[in-house]
């Protein structure tokens, strides 16, 4: 058995409720037909907010015409940034006479790794790779019939890959004029 060591007294009690699960005390939403359960207390008057609407603080989007309203002030912040561009963090591209500047460190990240191949972790497939796991899918799915979630014609024996194909079959021989 591994044994856990704190600095402070109040530390272990907590440790043993919730990594150990010993002497946990549960608080539950009071809300009828609400079976949210949870370890800490204050997290109670969130989920009221968040799923219930109750206690809510709405903090609304001050520029004009714009209705938006966030429960959370960084929600609220990160609509400004990302819809009226207020206040807004920029990110730049790293690679070398790239001007491609975003709003998100996660937009740039995507950007190197599609324009310029920068942290791909190719995904491999014999005479083939891609740079994200839904395009590997997707190939040998179309290529190899590999994953491949086969959607069958109600009126006929035909198959098809796509529900885009499978409709344009089903209109073209199966619809009546």
């Amino acid at each position: 058995m591994e044994v856990c060591t704190c600095r402070a007294k109040g530390n272990i009690k907590e440790h043993r409720a919730f990594v150990r699960g010993i002497g946990v005390t549960w608080h539950v939403c009071p809300e009828p037909n609400c079976s949210y359960t949870t370890k800490r207390k204050s997290k109670i008057k969130q989920h009221r907010a968040d799923v219930h609407g109750i206690g809510v603080t709405w903090h609304a989007c001050t520029e004009l015409g714009c209705e938006y309203k966030a429960k959370q002030e960084s929600h609220l912040k990160t609509h400004r940034a990302m819809m009226h561009a207020i206040d807004v963090l920029w990110w730049f591209c790293d690679y070398e006479g790239c001007e491609y500047r975003a709003k998100s460190n996660s937009s740039i990240t995507m950007h190197e790794a599609h324009k310029h191949n920068i942290g791909v972790q190719w995904k491999q497939c014999p005479g083939n790779k891609a740079k994200d796991s839904g395009d590997l899918s997707k190939h040998k799915a179309n290529v190899h019939n590999i994953g491949v979630n086969w959607k069958q014609c109600p009126e006929c024996d035909y198959k098809a890959k796509q529900t885009g194909h499978l409709n344009l079959r089903i209109k073209s021989n199966h619809v009546s004029a």
